[in-house]
């Protein structure tokens, strides 16, 4: 799953947009124009800093279940380590092949 950032874009551009307004001489000459643009920089702030806060959650959770998998993909890979320094200091067994190696790692995969 990949995020689309576009919305988020598209009203940080409108809010630099009412910022550059409220911001313009006609605004600053003007007492009531710039109360109107002041408060359209307030309303489009509010939803930009909602629609970050709703992207940023979506790509926790997205991270989230890619680390759930890699945590576990590692945790099998120590445990199969020190499976194998038991072993070896206890009977001398030699190193696994690529074979076996790759047969454990589809293993773990298909957890």
């Amino acid at each position: 799953m990949s995020l689309d950032f576009s919305s988020l874009a598209t009203a940080i551009g409108q809010l630099e947009n009412s910022i550059a307004f409220a911001e313009s001489d006609m605004a600053q000459s003007n007492d009531d124009l710039f109360e109107q643009l002041r408060n359209s920089v307030i309303q489009c702030f509010e939803f930009t800093y909602e629609l970050s806060w709703k992207m940023l959650k979506r790509y926790l959770e997205e991270i989230r279940d890619r680390l759930i998998f890699l945590s576990s993909i590692f945790t099998e890979s120590v445990f199969f380590a020190a499976r194998h320094l038991f072993h070896s200091k206890k009977r001398r067994r030699p190193l696994p092949s690529e074979k076996q190696a790759e047969i454990v790692r589809r293993q773990v995969s298909v957890r």
